[in-house]
């Protein structure tokens, strides 16, 4: 029955166009001589560059992450993330399974209820029709994210595009992620915002 499902996917060209715009700042890092990037000059993905934008109304906080395959390099996550600002990290992938990982970061929406925001991608080492750049998004109640059942958010993943955005009318919060090739990474970007 359509009226219990929770959510609603929406498809917001502004929305978009931010999430273009921190993939092209993910490039832009990758791209960079910072000694935080893997080798980029593999002619394999080998490392997922991320930028998430804050297009909330106050502060964001790191709230916990996930790594199935890969870890983070140069240091953390971003531990806050201010209104109107970026944050990006670099997460190395392994050899033969390239940057798997997710992230959850936690807010207030614009009526002050605490929210969640989780991001979660596949980068393969080896990028093609088969084995394809994957992201998949979520928000709501922050309470939803005390305890994630990580195998059922790598499912949903396993089955994503490489584009997804997320509505959730109960917050009024969105999110909304791309993940492109960009030779030796995968360029994410992200937009994490309240209504």
């Amino acid at each position: 029955m359509a009226s219990a499902q929770a959510s609603i996917v929406r498809n917001d060209q502004e929305e978009k166009e931010i999430v273009l715009a921190m993939v092209e700042k993910a490039k832009s890092i990758g791209k960079s001589d910072d000694k935080n990037v893997v080798n980029k000059h593999s002619l394999a993905q080998n490392s997922a560059v991320v930028t998430m934008n804050n297009a909330t109304t106050g502060l964001i906080n790191f709230n916990q992450s996930n790594d199935w395959t890969g870890s983070i390099i140069g240091g953390t996550y971003p531990v806050s993330i201010f209104s109107g600002n970026p944050g990006t990290f670099t997460h190395a992938g392994q050899p033969n399974n390239g940057s798997q990982g997710a992230v959850v970061y936690s807010g207030n929406n614009k009526q002050g209820i605490p929210c969640g925001w989780l991001l979660a991608w596949i980068a393969p080492t080896n990028n093609s029709t088969t084995t394809p750049n994957r992201v998949y998004v979520e928000c709501g109640p922050v309470a939803n994210y005390d305890i994630i059942n990580w195998t059922t958010i790598k499912t949903k993943l396993d089955v994503a595009n490489a584009y997804s955005n997320y509505f959730d009318p109960a917050t009024q919060t969105t999110i909304a992620a791309q993940l492109t090739p960009s030779g030796s990474f995968a360029a994410l970007g992200a937009n994490f915002g309240a209504m």
